[in-house]
């Protein structure tokens, strides 16, 4: 009879704290960046009365406009009021006139002695006093509010709510469900580390072993990455989107710290959009890596072994015994010979004693000395499967 080779697990007394505290490094890092991302995103929704501007089609009004040239101005129909100009589409807004604004502005500074008063204002716009936009001509900010400014007209640029066509409450709903789901399953797998981490004291605890909740780990950590990366990829791109048709107001394609003056709420001052969309795509990114970390740490602590020790058994014929010179300490009663292992760094065990029981399984084994010094500990009868000796046993039995 040929010897025959098995490669068992045995659970480890204690996993390496290492693993708890990557582990619960991640989960806090994940927690943290979630709730600030998803807190900056819903800041964002009350800017705009909870409507979702991801992907969203923009519409830009002009309001409070007033005319400089009268010779210029010709009478056009009310329902004309949307005109296509380098700006995009701009809905002037003027309750007694609209002049045709043109397929470009050429716009041009006030003079310092150039007064506007509006109808809907009490005092009065002093062109000289305002901010030019950098990067952008023909665009100034006044008293926190952007204001386009040329021969023909002066007005204020104001995002159309009424107009804008925003995407579907679907979308950012999924946004704002994804971290607080990222929070429940750290916050579970937590606890689950910090209760089954007793178990690696002795095998008669009542609780399982650490081992058990790495495999359902592994699932939960491969979704919610996968999840998360979803969202960082929608909030990241549909902010820029948004931002973007606004690029010839602040002349950049990406989100600028110029909208806000275009996001500003009447009453409330300004809203910091800009700060809110940054910190929302840094926490959407951050949890998105941290998970995809997590996911290669748990894969290399399932592919290092590192909650069981992994032991070569080598079967042989007690009558191979004699003729090959083995160790009677590492024979049973059937005369099955087991061999430690040699290229793979493992726990050997030594038989110390034995008491025959109806189950016939082992009862009292020591760590052989060349391992780390432990203390005896008693393989219940319940735990028999943790003794490799037993286990191949019964796979030799039942071969």
């Amino acid at each position: 009879m040929r010897p025959r080779k098995y490669y068992q697990f045995i659970e480890k007394e204690k996993t390496s704290t290492i693993w708890i505290v990557l582990h619960i490094i991640c989960f806090i890092g994940i927690a943290v960046s979630s709730m600030v991302g998803a807190n900056a995103l819903s800041r964002i929704y009350d800017t705009f009365n909870y409507r979702c501007i991801a992907y969203a089609k923009v519409s830009i009004k002009l309001v409070d406009v007033s005319y400089k040239n009268e010779t210029n101005t010709e009478k056009i129909k009310e329902d004309s009021g949307e005109q296509e100009t380098r700006f995009g589409l701009i809905r002037a807004e003027d309750t007694s006139r609209i002049s045709p604004i043109g397929k470009k502005l050429n716009l041009g500074i006030f003079e310092d002695d150039y007064n506007v008063e509006f109808a809907s204002r009490s005092k009065k716009l002093v062109m000289a006093e305002a901010e030019p936009v950098p990067g952008v001509e023909d665009v100034f900010i006044y008293d926190e509010e952007l204001w386009v400014n040329n021969d023909t007209l002066v007005a204020r640029a104001h995002l159309g709510m009424t107009t804008t066509v925003f995407a579907s409450l679907i979308l950012c709903d999924y946004l704002i469900i994804i971290p607080f789901s990222s929070l429940i399953v750290v916050s579970t797998f937590t606890m689950m580390i910090i209760l089954f981490r007793k178990s690696f004291k002795s095998f008669d605890s009542p609780t399982p072993g650490g081992w058990m909740y790495v495999y359902p780990l592994i699932i939960a950590t491969c979704t919610m990455t996968i999840l998360s990366v979803v969202a960082f990829l929608l909030t990241y791109n549909g902010l820029n989107d948004f931002c973007s048709q606004f690029s010839q107001f602040t002349g950049q394609k990406r989100c600028s710290p110029i909208l806000d003056y275009l996001t500003k709420e009447q009453r409330l001052g300004r809203r910091h959009f800009y700060r809110n969309a940054q910190q929302s795509q840094l926490g959407y990114f951050i949890a998105a890596l941290l998970w995809a970390i997590h996911t290669v740490i748990v894969l290399v602590r399932i592919g290092c072994t590192a909650d069981f020790y992994l032991v070569k058994v080598l079967i042989r014929k007690k009558m191979q015994r004699d003729d090959q010179g083995l160790d009677d300490a590492f024979f049973d009663d059937k005369g099955f010979y087991f061999e430690p292992a040699s290229r793979i760094k493992l726990i050997e065990v030594v038989k110390e004693k034995r008491k025959t029981s109806k189950k016939k399984k082992p009862d009292d084994y020591v760590f052989h000395p060349k391992v780390e010094k432990r203390e005896k500990f008693l393989i219940d009868k319940g735990w028999g499967m943790n003794d490799h000796e037993y286990r191949s046993r019964r796979l030799v039995e039942t071969a």
